[in-house]
């Protein structure tokens, strides 16, 4: 398979904390009143949707269709054929064209449908390869070969993270995180399981591309598994519409 060329500037590694069996929210983790009204997401700042429906096209207004590269497609977690994409944890990746709304700054969320087949270091949705420097990527989701959920940022350039311990395997589940102002969330399906506080300051863009399920094409970065739902507001979805959110895509009873 060709690979598609992208920089590489510096390659990251981490050393993560040991191993956890079970997916149990902390103690500070919040679960969702089921009797909250409903509050639909504000599609009207979905600045990016891929939902994998036979392709890897850009359902946003802003139409910025992904370019596959090894993934293919699979059953989603309601069964259906040809619903989401495969990666295969070697060099899969999808890669969508920079665009200016993807720069985002002061608020965002991410999400997507996702089920890990193994645990290992390996990508979820990137902007860009970059690691140092004042053009390191300004946002990811990923895992860690130590079973923890990673959201990095990089304010002004310096490297944050806000980590979960224990990522199940073989299991669908949506993974959703949010920034606002300095404060960064992770959500799975409903349940907030992590908060922390990071600097703030400008996030800085280049032409990167936007990358979903590697960074660089390789084992060491690589997704194995099923992508799906992939989602990016420049708003900050609250407790109540990721809650709202997940309800909505959540599996019928006949998916697995």
């Amino acid at each position: 398979m060709k690979k598609l060329m992208i920089p590489l500037i510096f390659i990251f590694c981490s050393c993560m904390q040991e191993e956890a069996d079970e997916l149990q929210p902390t103690p500070e983790s919040t679960r969702i009143d089921s009797r909250l009204p409903i509050v639909k997401p504000g599609n009207d700042c979905l600045v990016a949707f891929y939902p994998f429906n036979g392709n890897a096209n850009d359902m946003s207004s802003y139409a910025n269709h992904g370019i596959v590269d090894g993934p293919v497609l699979t059953s989603d977690r309601n069964g259906y054929a040809n619903k989401a994409y495969y990666f295969d944890g070697l060099d899969d990746i999808i890669v969508a064209p920079d665009q200016s709304q993807l720069h985002l700054q002061d608020e965002f969320t991410i999400s997507s449908w996702i089920l890990p087949e193994t645990v290992k270091s390996q990508f979820i949705v990137r902007k860009g390869p970059v690691v140092n420097g004042a053009f390191a990527t300004p946002y990811a989701l990923g895992m860690s070969g130590t079973r923890d959920i990673v959201f990095h940022l990089s304010p002004d350039g310096v490297y944050n993270s806000i980590q979960y311990r224990r990522y199940r395997t073989g299991i669908w589940y949506m993974l959703t995180v949010v920034y606002k102002n300095g404060t960064a969330n992770i959500y799975i399906n409903k349940t907030l399981v992590s908060q922390e506080v990071i600097p703030t300051g400008t996030f800085n863009y280049d032409a990167q591309p936007l990358l979903i399920g590697s960074r660089l094409q390789q084992i060491s970065n690589t997704f194995k598994g099923k992508i799906d739902e992939v989602r990016i507001y420049c708003k900050a979805l609250t407790a109540r519409e990721v809650g709202t959110l997940h309800t909505e895509t959540a599996p019928s009873p006949r998916g697995g």
